[in-house]
């Protein structure tokens, strides 16, 4: 999710709080959603709220070679901008994609199986992936 706008990104230090869920705290929501592999709707629910408790993504499936969906081309988009090679974006867990899985892994210190799991989860949560 890339959020171009003013009211999505302000530089730390100059975030105003105000009290109010305004224009501001719905697109920071958005992007921690988008961020968390949660529904990008502004609204904080119950993933919402456990996902910001815990800093991670919460109730995520467990992800391997084969697997075929929405979610394994988010993955593949996620990495994509993040720098890693996965091949074609089809949602489609092949090969590229479980090389670039173990690539993550390795690079941030994983046990390296090619399997996303809670752990591996957690590290793409963490990719700096949008932009103001």
């Amino acid at each position: 999710m890339y959020i171009g706008t003013p009211d999505a990104c302000s530089p730390v230090g100059e975030e105003v709080v105000d009290g109010n869920f305004g224009a501001r705290t719905t697109a920071a929501v958005k992007m921690f959603q988008a961020r968390m592999f949660l529904v990008v709707d502004g609204i904080v629910g119950d993933r919402t709220w456990r996902s910001l408790f815990k800093g991670a993504p919460v109730d995520m499936p467990t992800l391997k070679k084969g697997t075929k969906g929405d979610l394994i081309k988010k993955v593949q988009e996620k990495l994509t901008v993040a720098g890693y090679e996965v091949g074609r974006i089809d949602g489609d867990f092949g090969n590229s994609l479980e090389k670039a899985v173990r690539q993550l892994q390795k690079n941030t210190g994983l046990p390296v199986d090619g399997v996303i799991g809670d752990r591996t989860w957690f590290e793409l949560s963490k990719l700096n992936t949008n932009f103001c």
